[in-house]
């Protein structure tokens, strides 16, 4: 109950320190979420169709935005962790405030998942209202929320721990094009797990090990349903596996990295 009661203030004083910053931008927040959502919602739903794609692809599609977008904004997120280990180091300070270490980077956590789910909601919601193909829909409200939380959940704490693990060169040159490219082209984020299987039936073998897979192709399980997407609650129980094993990466590199006081 203490942690809690610790975590609850922590975290309620740095969500409200975001929200007085995402305040002072909402325009330019606004304004890249209403392109960015313009962007892919005609692409999926309107240029992909007239080259050929069924319309019945257009919503899954679509959701690789979720991936994109996640990624975007932690990365900028990393970047600035990465710049503030070197210079003014306001993490050090953070980790020296009494509260435990793990209230504090539990807080972090939650932090960039609110930054991520402040522009990763609008633009899905936009893009599905310019798609227009309702009737596809099949909701599970249990499953969205959970493969929402879950997902966002993982950027964050693979955001954060490569922000502290690699260097600052690295991440400017390399993370890209080494790791969040194939990750991407491999996660199923442009097509459903069901066509590699169809097509590529030793790669799709490779690509449940890819936690992209399952935050993509939970996703469109939990919102449009079928039997041609992995289950959502098979994709929720491997990412709660996957975050679990972040969690303990993400407390390991920060204590290299930073090495705070701990009781």
């Amino acid at each position: 109950m203490r942690l809690l009661g610790e975590y609850g203030s922590v975290a309620s004083l740095m969500l409200q320190r975001e929200l007085r910053i995402i305040a002072s931008k909402w325009k330019i927040i606004a304004g890249s979420a209403l392109v960015y959502a313009s962007m892919l919602g005609l692409s999926a739903g309107y240029f992909m169709p007239q080259m050929g794609m069924p319309i019945a692809q257009s919503l899954p599609l679509f959701i690789g935005s979720f991936v994109i977008s996640c990624l975007s904004i932690g990365y900028s997120f990393a970047i600035e962790a990465a710049y503030d280990l070197r210079s003014p180091k306001v993490a050090f300070y953070y980790y020296a405030l009494p509260v435990s270490f793990s209230t504090m980077l539990a807080s972090l956590v939650t932090v960039l998942m609110l930054r991520m789910l402040i522009v990763v909601l609008p633009v899905f919601l936009l893009g599905f209202t310019i798609i227009g193909q309702w009737h596809f829909f099949s909701i599970s409200w249990f499953g969205t929320v959970a493969m929402f939380f879950l997902g966002v959940q993982f950027f964050a704490l693979l955001l954060l721990t490569l922000a502290h693990f690699c260097s600052l060169e690295s991440l400017l040159g390399n993370i890209w094009p080494r790791f969040f490219s194939p990750l991407i082209a491999f996660g199923c984020a442009m097509y459903p797990l069901h066509i590699a299987i169809e097509k590529a039936w030793w790669l799709s073998r490779i690509m449940l090990f890819n936690p992209l897979t399952y935050c993509c192709d939970g996703l469109r399980s939990a919102l449009f349903g079928g039997s041609q997407y992995l289950s959502f609650s098979f994709c929720i129980a491997m990412l709660l596996v996957y975050n679990g094993l972040l969690w303990c990466a993400l407390r390991y590199v920060v204590i290299r990295a930073i090495n705070p006081v701990r009781a």
